[in-house]
């Protein structure tokens, strides 16, 4: 009786695992955020401590510069990408950071208790499905699942790092027309001031629109060696997140590549 008792608790313990490896993130957190803002270096520790503290989130930092200037990690992308989620919540400001939950929620306030609040509301709204994802070589392999589906659907795919340093410069005294921001002059930061930033975004790819059947993608990475990567399905037009899968390379690989 007790060997079957234990041999249970290791089949269930097993089936356990296979579903929780298949379940999807519960929210994907898009943190359009900047470097040289002050406003997002303030935000960023709350953020990677929504993370730790939810396994089940994920939150991408998508930079963009609020300065002439570029950043180490801005890219016009992530700009474009923020600023269509703004005309469409009729939030088109530049303020940052900018947060939206799962395509659906949006916020560009500053302060952790928002954000865990529009993250709340995502997961009451719906369960994103699981999009599986996997290494094959130099490519990601991702074998959909039949899904029903009242609209067709876009399908993403995010190459990010799990962590990078900024340096900030710090911004002249007087500055001149072709040097100020959208609202004027930029806040002064501090010189020499380095900050870590967390899942910094490097590319975002549209792979193409999916309809709900099966079938087997594979996605060439040509060379991307980055730490992980975060595969979406999406209302077209920036419309709400349905279902995602997402994959990290083996952390001896990523100590090796940042050595």
């Amino acid at each position: 009786m007790t060997r079957l008792f234990i041999q249970t608790l290791l089949l269930l313990s097993t089936y356990i695992i296979v579903i929780g490896h298949a379940h999807a993130q519960s929210a994907i957190v898009e943190n359009f955020t900047a470097a040289n803002c002050v406003d997002s270096q303030k935000l960023e520790p709350a953020m990677m401590t929504l993370t730790h503290d939810n396994p089940d989130i994920l939150v991408l930092g998508c930079h963009f510069s609020i300065n002439p200037e570029p950043t180490e990690f801005s890219d016009q992308a992530c700009l474009d990408r923020k600023m269509q989620y703004g005309l469409k919540n009729r939030l088109a400001g530049f303020e940052t950071p900018f947060i939206v939950v799962n395509g659906i929620y949006s916020t560009n306030w500053k302060y952790k208790n928002i954000v865990s609040s529009a993250v709340n509301l995502a997961r009451a709204d719906h369960e994103l499905f699981p999009l599986p994802l996997n290494f094959e070589d130099d490519k990601l392999v991702s074998a959909l699942p039949a899904t029903a589906l009242d609209n067709t659907l876009e399908l993403w795919l995010f190459s990010y790092n799990f962590e990078g340093v900024a340096h900030i410069a710090p911004d002249e005294e007087e500055m001149d027309e072709n040097h100020k921001g959208f609202f004027g002059k930029f806040p002064k930061t501090p010189p020499g001031k380095d900050i870590k930033f967390h899942n910094i975004v490097n590319k975002f790819t549209k792979l193409g629109d999916w309809d709900g059947t099966p079938e087997t993608i594979t996605i060439p990475l040509n060379g991307d060696n980055s730490d992980a990567y975060l595969l979406i399905a999406q209302e077209k037009n920036e419309g709400p997140i349905l279902g995602s899968g997402k994959l990290e390379r083996p952390r001896g690989q990523i100590s090796q590549k940042h050595n």
